[in-house]
């Protein structure tokens, strides 16, 4: 196993040996680290990727290397990064520090700054040096959370700058108030002795002459200038500062937007994941949001939910973007979702179309990807059809749009009262009917019609019970819909009433 990347020969090595090479192998990924940000940051200064017809250098080096363009970006910032700051640069040439270091350094740096804008580039690297003390030491969670302390020491010195600030300026206000009220009682004075007419205290002198008297507080309204808040009083710049130019009091790390981060990344089976960093405020407001919609609620047959707190929460974020999306303003609050299904013009030409949504869903002729997500099955077709303004886009190979299909405008607004007022909630759970969307009994692909006799109100997560887990919806002869569990649930499949007509009147 002498030479790199034999992954072969392990068996054959004593334990001595094999942990020689993990510490060989430790230090060499550091070096190539290191030279992967250098060489990066390089071609990108240099324009390469241009040169090549990309982009960017990112853009570039993701498809030869077939990386996503957004982590190469992500190599090429901190390569920069480190450029101007080489003692982290060679902390990681000489395997003192790893690639999980210098990003927990970076990001921490980063935060800092925002913290205090104020903090000079000297301060920075002062913190910086603290940080890479410390990761010389630990784990880059260990970085992290340094940088938290470092980033709580950073607001609380802003904040005391910022007030002490307001407080010398508020002084200097009340000494200029003072002055002027010695200067207007030292002129009334001088002319008293002299035998004029003494002036009041709530008027300013009569001018005869032109009038440069000296206007009192009281009518010479707002005063501004360096220093000054909006009003003459002594307490004046001890409020938010937006009048004293001081603008407003910093925050908290907790309490700071500027820190708020989202990231979404694509899995390998297709999914999603999602990583935030946000405010305080933020997150109650979400947790706000979701806290209704996380309670465990009964399945439509009446038993109890089986979810997890963070399936909940899932669904409970599902809910909320139903909810902008298809709540538009006007007396129908209905759908202004506009959803653009993506197909590929080799696709539709080919019969029994080898596309990852038909192989992934076992189903055949529907050769679609939906914008941002990728390949989609016929089923979430199907549902996407139902209460959402659809486009399908004709692409080419190099996936420039060739044709558009015409949008299609399922249920009107007074369609979507009548069913608001006939059904009232979800008609499966109960949810509002302003989480809910108008789904079609029989299906548009089947030649359903959009008529009232034919459209449901169903909250998101029912709707997926119908499209994906066997659950039916059927009109009753009475002109309420009813729903229809799977042999699965109910063996004898009996038709469940409406939400609302399920329950018993108030007596």
């Amino acid at each position: 196993m002498g030479t790199s990347g034999d992954h072969q020969g392990a068996h054959s090595l004593s334990d001595r040996e094999i942990e020689c090479r993990l510490v060989e192998l430790h230090v060499s990924d550091a070096g190539r680290a290191a030279e992967r940000y250098s060489l990066l940051t390089e071609a990108d200064r240099r324009g390469i990727g241009k040169a090549h017809g990309y982009s960017s250098v990112a853009h570039w080096y993701s498809k030869n290397t077939r990386c996503t363009e957004g982590s190469v970006q992500h190599l090429v910032d901190l390569g920069a990064w480190l450029r101007e700051h080489p003692t982290v640069a060679d902390a990681l040439s000489a395997s003192d520090i790893h690639a999980g270091h210098t990003r927990a350094l970076h990001d921490a740096y980063c935060t800092i700054a925002v913290a205090d804008p104020a903090q000079d580039e000297g301060t920075l690297r002062i913190h910086l040096a603290t940080l890479l003390e410390v990761a010389l030491h630990t784990t880059p969670g260990g970085v992290t959370h340094r940088a938290r302390a470092l980033v709580a020491r950073a607001v609380a010195d802003a904040q005391a700058r910022h007030d002490d600030e307001q407080r010398r300026r508020a002084e200097e206000e009340r000494l200029r108030e003072e002055q002027r009220l010695q200067e207007e009682e030292q002129l009334r004075r001088e002319r008293a002795a002299s035998g004029g007419t003494p002036v009041p205290d709530d008027e300013s002198e009569s001018d005869s002459a032109g009038g440069a008297g000296v206007v009192p507080a009281a009518l010479a309204g707002p005063r501004s200038g360096p220093g000054l808040g909006t009003g003459p009083g002594p307490m004046s710049g001890l409020g938010s500062g937006s009048g004293s130019g001081l603008g407003p009091r910093p925050v908290s790390a907790a309490e700071n937007p500027a820190l708020n981060t989202l990231k979404i990344f694509e899995l390998a089976d297709g999914r999603w994941r999602i990583e935030g960093n946000l405010d305080v405020f933020t997150i109650g407001k979400m947790r706000t949001a979701l806290d209704p919609l996380t309670r465990p609620q009964p399945e439509a047959d009446g038993t109890h939910d089986q979810r997890s707190s963070a399936k909940r929460a899932a669904d409970g974020l599902g809910v909320i973007v139903d909810y902008h999306l298809y709540r538009r303003p006007g007396p129908g609050s209905g759908s202004s979702a506009r959803v653009n299904l993506v197909v590929r013009l080799e696709d539709l030409a080919t019969t029994g179309c080898p596309h990852p949504s038909n192989r992934a869903a076992g189903e055949h002729g529907w050769p679609l990807d939906l914008e941002w997500a990728g390949p989609v099955s016929e089923s979430l077709a199907e549902l996407i059809t139902c209460d959402a303004d659809l486009g399908v886009v004709v692409v080419d190979c190099a996936g420039v749009p060739l044709a558009m299909g015409t949008e299609v405008r399922l249920a009107t607004d007074e369609q979507r009262i009548a069913v608001k007022i006939r059904d009232r909630c979800c008609v499966m759970c109960g949810r509002p009917a302003s989480w809910c969307q108008v789904h079609h009994i029989v299906y548009a692909r089947d030649g359903g019609p959009t008529d009232l006799n034919n459209l449901a109100l169903v909250c998101g997560r029912c709707h997926r019970l119908v499209h994906y887990d066997g659950w039916q919806l059927l009109m009753g002869q009475d002109g309420h819909p009813y729903a229809i569990p799977p042999a699965v649930t109910d063996p004898y499949r009996t038709p469940i009433p409406s939400y609302h007509r399920r329950r018993k009147p108030h007596t």
